[in-house]
């Protein structure tokens, strides 16, 4: 398989996983720069590991996020090749940084998280791809005046019908982290057992727990 790793300038570099030696529990590890032909002053700040089989690759997207909040979203194939001494992945404009990369497909969700606790979260095929690996991308978050966004996180995403999801969230907590590991006869004992009727049938509930 290969490894992308992008650096704190914006640049990415590809590694075969045979590449990186073998080491012990005990052992130190050796030094990417050992590895990758990085350049002066250059960090690794994030790395992906691609799939093997390329046709995984269609539903596939990378997203990049920015401490500034811009935001990305490009096609794998255009890192299917990249040379020894790397290429520009995305463009950076002067005191911002590339805060993440992720792997997403076509139905997920984007949820960006900012230092003073603010969070947007959008569907990825909400934005278009862009093919310009110099491009700076678009806002994904409108930020405070000393805001930064920290973290970027793909999760499951779905329309869903906000009936449905309210008498959802009636079941409590506690039962809801149990659902999957009770059949449908244990589901129902257990929904009977509540002060309030759930009016969901189990087949419901269930689509619902495997998305939260």
């Amino acid at each position: 398989s290969f490894i992308l790793f992008f650096s704190s300038t914006g640049r990415v570099y590809k590694l075969k996983g045979y590449k990186i030696p073998v080491g012990t529990s005990q052992s130190k590890g050796r030094a990417l720069v050992n590895l990758l032909n990085l350049q002066e002053s250059e960090t690794i700040t994030n790395f992906l590991v691609l799939p093997e089989d390329k046709t995984d690759w269609d539903n596939l997207n990378l997203i990049f996020a920015t401490s500034d909040g811009l935001i990305r979203r490009s096609s794998i194939d255009e890192f299917s090749s990249i040379p020894s001494n790397g290429k520009i992945a995305i463009g950076l404009e002067e005191g911002d940084t590339l805060v993440g990369v992720r792997l997403a497909k076509n139905d997920e969700h984007i949820l960006l998280a900012s230092k003073n606790g603010q969070a947007a979260r959008f569907a990825v095929d909400s934005m278009r791809i862009i093919k310009s690996r110099s491009s700076v991308g678009v806002i994904g978050m409108n930020l405070e005046k000393q805001d930064k966004v920290v973290s970027i996180s793909i999760i499951s995403g779905a329309e869903k019908d906000i009936a449905v999801r309210d008498e959802y969230l009636n079941i409590p907590l506690e039962l809801r982290i149990l659902i999957k590991t009770l059949d449908n006869k244990e589901l129902e004992a257990k929904l009977g057992t509540l002060e309030k009727k759930i009016n969901l049938d189990v087949e419901t509930i269930r689509k619902w727990a495997n998305a939260e």
